[in-house]
């Protein structure tokens, strides 16, 4: 069994519309360790963000919900690990307005 450790931005997103979004799927033996999701808003005004995570087709948990960021301005939300969820969702109050990214140090085992 060989474990693999990668430091790098493992998904980019930006929203056009104000659903939902899978953000990031990781695979069989894959798992986030101090990982973060930067929400950034491009636009004029302020917006509202969720981050949450889950297995199925909607989030199960979320770390923030009706997270405010003012205009042109970033926040950053910290996953401390996914435990037995695998996918990360994200949403925004304007669509094609906020950009995601996850980044952090994903482990593989193989």
């Amino acid at each position: 069994m060989a474990i693999v450790y990668v430091y790098n931005v493992f998904a980019n997103a930006t929203p056009a519309d104000t659903n939902e979004a899978v953000l990031l799927t990781l695979g069989a033996g894959e798992e986030l360790i101090n990982s973060e999701v930067k929400c950034t808003n491009t636009s004029a005004a302020a917006v509202t963000v969720r981050v949450g995570l889950g297995t199925g087709a909607s989030p199960s948990v979320y770390l923030e919900k009706e997270l405010p960021i003012l205009a042109n301005l970033s926040v950053r939300v910290f996953i401390p690990g996914l435990g037995g969820l695998n996918k990360i969702f994200v949403r925004s109050s304007s669509a094609n307005n906020v950009d995601f990214s996850v980044s952090g140090l994903k482990k593989t085992t193989t």
